[in-house]
């Protein structure tokens, strides 16, 4: 399914963790993928998804959970398919969307939703699993990993496409944080545990990734690689890489001085207790 949980540029907005007014309806068009967003000005809205997804997102924020971090949802939690609308008129701005705290707490609405009409109890556990390790390199950070000048908490404060103050460049009044897509890495006054969070999904990573650098402060830097070829027989809409450059684990050491070492750490597991189909509008 198509997820539009953007992160770096969508301003999300907490939501308070009060039943929001909602509605659920059946989605039985048959259509292959559904949308689901952010949280954003007290509103979410989610289309043709199945409750898996939904829980996914709602213990997992910007970055959903994988299947394997989430146990006990019944057969239909993954098959059944619905169109939602939630709202919470109470909401308030607050950070950008790479704020780990903010993005829970903008999908505090929807936790409430699924305890409210799906009547979903849920306990946190974590496991012991292979993961990750992002640390300093041998011979230390490289200069491309630069500190930022963005005044990232007045950024905050001054809350959603809010214009810049006089006399300040506009390239630097962006919501600050990291952004990970195919081949490329962009901080604008990102942390490096932001970037150990974003790196989790990538394909070449697929696994857990935890903040050992020990390194604090927020950093301006961009990092490029080329992704592993898709597996055989997948569809790629990618174009051909002209010339191979570095793998992910390579690009982070030649070019930030960090490296991703395999380790053993805890894994967040989310154990669904109970769990009903939704409750008539």
């Amino acid at each position: 399914m198509t997820r539009l949980l953007a992160p770096f540029v969508l301003v999300v907005c907490l939501a308070a963790a009060s039943d929001p007014l909602s509605v659920v309806k059946p989605n039985r068009s048959g259509a292959p993928g559904g949308q689901l967003g952010v949280p954003f000005a007290g509103r979410f809205t989610a289309t043709n998804v199945t409750v898996f997804d939904l829980v996914a997102a709602a213990y997992g924020g910007s970055i959903p959970l994988e299947a394997s971090q989430i146990t006990g949802l019944p057969p239909w939690a993954k098959s059944e398919r619905f169109d939602v609308e939630a709202r919470a008129d109470d909401a308030a701005p607050t950070e950008d969307s790479e704020d780990d705290e903010a993005i829970d707490a903008a999908f505090a609405m929807v936790r409430a939703m699924l305890a409210d009409r799906f009547h979903l109890r849920i306990r946190e556990t974590s496991r012991q699993e292979p993961v990750y390790a992002l640390v300093t390199g041998r011979n230390g950070l490289r200069a491309a990993l630069t500190p930022t000048r963005r005044d990232c908490d007045a950024i905050a404060n001054a809350g959603p496409f809010s214009t810049p103050p006089s006399g300040t460049n506009p390239a630097m009044w962006v919501p600050c944080g990291v952004r990970v897509r195919s081949g490329e890495i962009v901080a604008a006054g990102g942390t490096l545990t932001q970037l150990a969070r974003h790196l989790a999904p990538v394909a070449d990573v697929r696994r857990q990734v935890i903040d050992r650098t020990g390194v604090t402060g927020r950093f301006d830097f961009t990092v490029h690689w080329t992704p592993s070829p898709a597996p055989q027989g997948a569809r790629s809409d990618a174009p051909a890489a002209v010339e191979a450059g570095p793998s992910l684990f390579t690009a982070l050491q030649e070019q930030l001085g960090l490296r991703l070492v395999a380790a053993r750490g805890p894994v967040r597991v989310i154990v669904v207790e109970h769990l009903e189909r939704p409750t008539p509008n």
